[in-house]
């Protein structure tokens, strides 16, 4: 049994976890609007993250952090969580889980571009390759609503990329936990606005309801919880591999559950993009082997 102390182990359970949220959000579409799934998937979170901060598990960030850790959780993951709940909703869950893998390609290109960053062959080769794949993608399905489809979930991909970079300074300061969960309560915090308009949306669906309890506690925070440590105990970039199973998971879940699948060309230009995210990973790994 001590494969489950892997941090591989760990890893591979929170991208199963990730994957789980592509159909499950797609399904809840069909009872609640894309508002309501990001509100009620940070409430359940925000309740779990509540229960650790009352056992000593989290701390609150000091009071010349706490602003500025808002604004990156607002700007950021929640822009992702609402760009990807309502981009979901008009294209494939599979085609979404790989366009979301783009995420690290994006963190390349904002830091090239703002930080001034250096930025290998490999990288510019990879990053234009992805584009190439993008292209090819969203072609699939001309100037529908798909496109605004693959345009919400590109849009949250660099919105994720943007909150990754701005969490940088605070991650040597604070413990990942933290962190998540202050982001996790100030979201649900801004969203609740609207809540007795949101309360009166609940239905009685069973299915419904155990969609939005598992991504709450599963995708929102159990998977980072396994992921960061995961991360902790070994190599960022070996861990980042998994990462390329995702998509495999999410196509697999969606045909059993939706009974969706992508189409020939929308695979192909998904195969593009992995290749693309594959190559500069590899090519990264080498470069710190021979410095």
């Amino acid at each position: 049994m001590k494969y489950l102390k892997s941090p591989s182990f760990a890893a591979l359970i929170a991208v199963l976890m990730w994957a789980c949220a592509f159909p499950a959000t797609k399904y809840l579409h069909t009872e609640f609007s894309a508002f309501n799934i990001v509100f009620f998937r940070n409430l359940v979170a925000s309740i779990f993250f509540l229960i650790l901060y009352c056992f000593g598990k989290i701390k609150l960030p000091k009071k010349e952090d706490a602003l500025m850790l808002a604004l990156t959780a607002i700007i950021g993951l929640g822009a992702y969580q609402l760009l990807f709940a309502y981009g979901i909703f008009l294209i494939s869950p599979a085609v979404a889980a790989v366009l979301i893998s783009l995420i690290p390609i994006f963190i390349i290109l904002i830091s090239t571009i703002f930080l001034k960053e250096k930025i290998t062959k490999i990288q510019i080769m990879a990053t234009i390759l992805g584009f190439f794949g993008i292209f090819i993608m969203s072609s699939a399905g001309g100037f529908s609503g798909e496109s605004l489809g693959y345009l919400f979930i590109i849009l949250a991909s660099i919105f994720f990329a943007i909150y990754s970079i701005l969490q940088k300074k605070f991650l040597k300061k604070y413990n990942v936990l933290d962190i998540v969960a202050y982001n996790i309560w100030i979201i649900t915090l801004c969203l609740s606005w609207n809540l007795p308009n949101l309360i009166s949306k609940i239905h009685l669906n069973i299915p419904s309801l155990l969609s939005i309890a598992f991504i709450g506690i599963f995708s929102s925070s159990i998977a980072f919880i396994l992921w960061f440590w995961a991360i902790h105990k070994t190599t960022t970039h070996g861990i980042s591999l998994f990462l390329y199973i995702q998509p495999i998971f999410v196509a697999i879940i969606s045909w059993y559950w939706l009974h969706d699948m992508p189409s020939s060309q929308e695979f192909l230009g998904g195969a593009i993009i992995l290749f693309a995210l594959l190559i500069s990973n590899i090519k990264f790994k080498i470069n710190r082997k021979s410095s």
